[in-house]
């Protein structure tokens, strides 16, 4: 129920401002500004350019709050245009407008919970899912263009390597390299 700012060169916590629920995801927007998911189904967004605060200050670090999901957020993602994706238990993926605090659209497609996300390279997102598949999603048309399947597991973990295959880790002690 915490989020720290901590300075990783001397280990020293800067400030912690409170929370009174429990928050299950993170992400850097900017240098001033980071969004973080709640297991109250809310993304809020704080502004954290400030290396040290005091009580009264701490009360206005939060700009924004934004509620669209149904269940607690799983992930959260950033696009090169500054638009902020949160995924969700609830099998959506919220896509924000970061310069109204403001929903742009739901995507729909997976059966269960999206556990996480990434942005790739082609500025396309993959989502992967307790449904056991990935989802490769254009973020201009807001559809599904591609679903990777083969695991036979909850999909945990996404990332891209410099060649530009995605690697994806599920439940099921597997990771696949996928073209």
């Amino acid at each position: 129920k915490t989020i720290r700012k901590w300075n990783v060169e001397t280990g020293k916590e800067l400030f912690c401002y409170k929370t009174d629920q429990p928050l299950s995801c993170v992400k850097k927007i900017d240098d001033n500004l980071i969004a973080v998911g709640g297991t109250d189904k809310s993304v809020y967004i704080f502004d954290f350019s400030k290396d040290s605060v005091n009580e009264e200050e701490l009360a206005k670090l939060q700009i924004a709050r934004m509620q669209e999901h149904k269940d607690i957020l799983t992930a959260l993602e950033i696009t090169d245009d500054k638009r902020l994706l949160s995924a969700s238990a609830d099998k959506t993926i919220c896509v924000w407008d970061l310069n109204k605090y403001k929903l742009l659209k739901v995507l729909q497609g997976h059966t269960e919970g999206v556990q996480c996300l990434k942005m790739l390279k082609d500025g396309t997102l993959a989502s992967g899912s307790f449904d056991n598949s990935i989802k490769i999603w254009d973020l201009k048309k807001y559809q599904c263009i591609k679903t990777l399947t083969g695991h036979t597991g909850h999909i945990y973990s996404l990332n891209q390597l410099p060649d530009g295959k995605l690697i994806s880790g599920a439940s099921d002690w597997s990771m696949i390299a996928w073209d």
